[in-house]
């Protein structure tokens, strides 16, 4: 119990530390910083999105012929020789 109580006291120490930045930004740069943001949470969310698509396509029941299809042959036709005529 005494190792995680000193790995969060390490851990709140470091926050404590580095609550406040000591390098000045410009308002150009925090606006990168915020769309850089805004575009790895856009990311993470359409890989996010992706998968649970994915997902739920491979879940879904495979649909069943319609009665107008008809079976065919699942082997590939043969290609004839051509027949050459004198």
């Amino acid at each position: 119990m005494s190792l995680l109580g000193n790995i969060a006291g390490s851990v709140r120490e470091i926050n404590r530390k580095y609550a406040r930045p000591e390098i000045e930004t410009t308002r150009f740069v925090k606006i990168c910083l915020w769309s850089l943001r805004i575009y790895l949470l856009t990311m993470v969310f359409l890989m996010v999105y992706a998968l649970v698509k994915q997902s739920m396509a491979s879940s879904a029941p495979a649909e069943t012929a319609s009665p107008s299809v008809t079976a065919t042959n699942s082997t590939p036709a043969v290609a004839q020789p051509a027949q050459v005529h004198p």
